[in-house]
């Protein structure tokens, strides 16, 4: 046996209806004599429709030395359709855990979406995502760093004789970063006496110097000339 309510006219919220044994139609000769429950509360919301932002959830951690740099997907929001007052509660999408443990470069893939509401539907479930994996940059501090001085016709003294540089690059490239001969300073042409030089800081492609001091040096030169004129720790 079924009972129609009469929607027409009726707007968002609470709306009670009496139920009651005339409103069944039943065969001749039967007669409903009673009706439980008595009355049916429906609860009425307004259909709305939004687009909402789709978040990838990135899980676990690249190979050692690499960084996740960035992520994409595809589309970048979808849309929601159900009632307002959940529509109009969600934030963001998220979608299935995209794992990156011990990757290396970048991936693509399709993942599916979480429903953020079983009353809330959406227009896409599944998004192409893409993960940028790179190189983690980071610093490296070298200290007691001996400067040696280069192109020196004559015996040399440098004060101070040791730097301190803090670099910046790729983790495995300064991790394997030998800092032999890395601080120097250019002795060519020099006249014996005291010069002020600048120390040069040699460093690979890929790496730069973000900090070193000392930034000069006190140079002096003897008249004594050297054997050979190749490259010296300073002493």
């Amino acid at each position: 046996m079924t009972v129609r309510l009469d929607l027409s006219g009726i707007g968002p919220g609470q709306a009670s209806y009496k139920i009651n044994p005339t409103m069944f139609n039943v065969p001749r000769q039967t007669t409903v004599t009673s009706v439980s429950p008595a009355e049916v509360i429906l609860d009425v919301d307004r259909v709305v429709q939004r687009d909402i932002p789709v978040r990838l959830e990135v899980q676990g951690h690249p190979a050692k030395g690499y960084d996740v740099m960035g992520v994409q997907v595809k589309p970048p929001q979808v849309m929601a359709i159900g009632p307002s007052r959940y529509v109009n509660t969600i934030q963001q999408v998220s979608t299935e855990p995209f794992d990156v443990n011990g990757l290396n470069s970048d991936v693509e893939r399709r993942v599916d979406l979480e429903s953020p509401n079983p009353a809330v539907a959406l227009t896409a479930m599944r998004v192409d995502a893409k993960v940028s994996v790179g190189e983690k940059i980071t610093d490296r501090e070298i200290k007691s760093l001996p400067i040696e001085v280069q192109n020196a016709d004559y015996r040399f003294r440098v004060e101070p004789s040791r730097a301190t540089v803090v670099v910046r690059g790729p983790m495995l490239k300064l991790e394997s970063l030998d800092p032999s001969g890395l601080a120097y300073v250019d002795a060519r042409l020099l006249e014996p006496g005291s010069h002020i030089v600048a120390v040069e800081i040699d460093v690979p492609d890929g790496i730069q110097v973000v900090r070193q001091s000392p930034g000069r040096v006190k140079l002096k030169l003897y008249r004594e000339k050297r054997s050979a004129a190749v490259n010296e720790h300073a002493s």
